[in-house]
């Protein structure tokens, strides 16, 4: 057997307990790491599940607020609608009011009667479409913010 000197083997007695001390604190580093990850993974299936609940309470408000906004827009078409049929109805009656009965003599007129009454009826049929296709267009709109 070869014999070391005395203070080769102190050196390889203590390099040995380092070496074991080093093995201990990674083992034990290693178990604490696995320890905070699973800390880790808990809180962050916590925060998921909270973030869902969120996210289904938001999605639950959202829909309603879409259907209060729907029911909104029907009522705000149909009273619009509405709105129309009276300027359509007043579209197809004569705009001018009647001739006077006393009238001297009804062809020093300087317009055609019934042409203007046709003119304006057209007129005001027109512009009743033009109007309703710019709040329809407005009230879409409105809806959508």
């Amino acid at each position: 057997m070869i014999t070391l000197p005395g203070w080769l083997q102190k050196l390889i007695l203590y390099a040995a307990v380092v070496i074991a001390l080093l093995g201990v604190g990674y083992i034990k580093g290693c178990t604490d790491a696995s320890e905070e990850y699973v800390q880790f993974k808990a809180t962050l299936a916590a925060q998921a599940d909270t973030q869902v609940k969120r996210n289904a309470e938001r999605a639950r408000q959202d829909k309603l607020e879409k259907e209060r906004r729907d029911a909104e827009y029907k009522r705000n078409i149909a009273r619009l609608e509405r709105d129309l049929g009276r300027l359509r109805q007043r579209a197809r009656a004569s705009v001018l009011p009647p001739a006077p009965t006393e009238a001297r003599d009804p062809s020093r007129a300087t317009f055609d009667r019934a042409e203007l009454d046709r003119a304006l009826r057209e007129f005001t049929g027109a512009t009743a479409e033009l109007i309703g296709e710019g709040a329809a267009a407005v009230e879409g709109l409105d809806s959508l913010r």
